[in-house]
């Protein structure tokens, strides 16, 4: 599968399939070959900023930690399988394949980890912010005990990836 002029690939498009279906599949070289993480990913304030956080025991974070990588971040909205038999004209000459419809989005850029308290705290109350926003009760870090936010802080990095083509 591939983009091409037949299918739709605004810029503004992607952003909001983005927006929509946070949760991404990134992709970096490592120095031992390619290394990948899914995980929710946000637009900053400004949207030239996708922030999100890996926990210390990932792979992504344990390979890539010294270094400032590019890295490929996919987004996956809706797909189906469609049936060569969906086609008409498979009746009228057979000359049909099956084929897979997708909705999907690319950002690619450069990845900084930030393991500091703040920038944590900072990228997990921004994810959590974003997706209780719209829940007639949401849920805030500040609800949970101060202790345990930090204790749990611990465990997880944050990062972000300065975004340079969609």
């Amino acid at each position: 599968m591939h983009p091409s002029s037949i299918f739709h690939t605004d810029e503004q498009a992607a952003r909001d399939i983005i927006s929509a279906h946070p949760l991404a599949t990134l992709a970096a070289n490592g120095s031992e070959g390619p290394v990948v993480a899914v995980v929710p990913l946000v637009w900053s304030e400004d949207e030239t900023r996708l922030i999100g956080h890996v926990a210390r025991t990932n792979l992504f974070w344990k390979t890539l930690e010294k270094t400032e990588p590019s890295v490929t971040a996919v987004f996956h909205a809706s797909d189906a399988y469609v049936s060569a038999s969906a086609y008409p004209s498979k009746a009228e000459h057979g000359r049909v394949v099956p084929t897979w419809n997708y909705i999907a989005a690319e950002a690619r850029g450069r990845l900084t980890f930030d393991a500091s308290l703040e920038a944590i705290k900072a990228s997990v109350s921004l994810l959590s912010d974003r997706m209780e926003a719209t829940r007639e009760s949401p849920w805030a870090v500040s609800d949970a005990p101060a202790a345990y936010v930090d204790k749990l802080a611990n465990a997880i990095v944050a990062f972000e990836i300065q975004v340079e083509t969609i």
